[in-house]
């Protein structure tokens, strides 16, 4: 069992590869709406997350990029590597079909992550249509609305989730 700050957290000691993605327009944290966003540069982000990876013995590789076929190009390049995703997909999550089929493809958990409630800004942007992610219905998990803690959060319950499946298949 690996321990976190002191606690144990972890139930085994293996260490999972964890592609996180963020898409368009998240390499702009840090000059986005505050109010929504924080102070964060991706940049910063990044760091967290990798120092987060390394306390959980988790291995973290990542992809910002604007782009959703440099983002389905970077799935299937890296899908033999990883044992789990991790992400954001911004302003492509409600046309996201191509890289749901590419996590489809890779045969690997992810978990959907957001800084921002998504379902209270589509509310509040087209009250009268509901808009909802295209990641959302085959994630393992959907994160929103903590800022950068949401990634925190995904990637604990990931690797918790990760460590519960290889056990139960042993």
């Amino acid at each position: 069992m690996r321990n976190w700050n002191g606690g144990a957290i972890r139930l085994t000691d293996r260490e999972w590869t964890i592609g996180i993605i963020d898409g368009p327009n998240m390499s702009q944290l840090g000059k986005r709406d505050p109010s929504k966003y924080g102070s964060i540069s991706w940049a910063e982000l990044d760091g967290m997350n990798r120092s987060w990876g390394e306390r959980l013995g988790v291995k973290i590789i990542s992809l910002v990029s604007n782009q959703d076929g440099e983002i389905i190009d970077w799935i299937h390049e890296h899908a033999d590597e990883v044992d789990g995703w991790m992400v954001n997909p911004a302003g492509l999550q409600t046309y996201a079909e191509g890289m749901r089929q590419a996590f489809e493809m890779s045969g690997k958990p992810y978990a959907e992550t957001h800084f921002a409630n998504t379902v209270r800004h589509f509310a509040q942007s087209s009250p009268h249509i509901r808009l909802e992610s295209g990641l959302t219905s085959q994630a393992q998990s959907l994160v929103m609305g903590l800022r950068h803690q949401s990634y925190l959060s995904s990637l604990v319950g990931l690797t918790l989730y990760l460590d519960e499946q290889h056990l139960t298949s042993s």
